[in-house]
């Protein structure tokens, strides 16, 4: 069941601004080894990879297709939690935050988050030199039966490489830095 919330803006939440609103086609089908790693484009894997760079421990084998939408880009203006996230979108405190990202349409397809670095790169949107952002991705099923519905994908662009360094985590509670910017699809 989708619940419908009151919109925040900068006025009813000062905490937080909507800095870009990204209108994003529909994307295919895709394996999930086949995403971010455009060799031009992105930094991930190696020799060694680190768990953090293989996206098969925590997402299905293969990504779905998605439909078009438009995706926020929300930058906080002091350190924030998960919890201040899910009020932010009007989640209540005793419901599940992946469950209910899953069922509001809020979680990205790693297709999803190639179109927004494509985005960023074409027009050049930068945060004080680096750009820091994360989506929620929904896990394979064994991920999910474990308790994870949907995992974090971390991305960020900076330094003399300027390539993009993809990563990710499971979904655990923690305080992120201001300057970590969140995408967030059907605000």
């Amino acid at each position: 069941m989708l619940i419908v919330r009151e919109a925040y803006t900068a006025e009813t939440d000062p905490d937080f601004e909507i800095i870009a609103e990204i209108n994003l086609g529909e994307t295919a089908r895709k394996k999930t080894e086949k995403c971010c790693v455009e060799a031009s484009r992105y930094n991930r894997g190696g020799s060694s990879p680190v768990p953090d760079d293989q996206p098969e421990l925590l997402l299905p084998a293969d990504q779905p297709m998605s439909v078009a939408c438009k995706v926020s880009v929300v930058k906080f203006k002091k350190r924030w939690t998960f919890p201040r996230v899910a009020k932010m979108l009007g989640i209540s405190t005793n419901q599940p935050i992946g469950r209910a990202l899953i069922e509001r349409r809020h979680i990205m397809t790693l297709p999803q988050n190639e179109a927004v670095v494509e985005y960023f790169e074409t027009t050049g949107m930068r945060i004080e030199g680096n750009t820091v952002f994360f989506s929620f991705a929904e896990t394979k099923k064994e991920v999910t039966k474990a308790g994870e519905p949907v995992a974090i994908v971390l991305m960020d662009c900076g330094g003399d490489a300027k390539k993009w360094r993809t990563r990710f985590r499971k979904f655990e509670d923690h305080q992120w830095e201001p300057n970590v910017m969140l995408l967030i699809p059907n605000l």
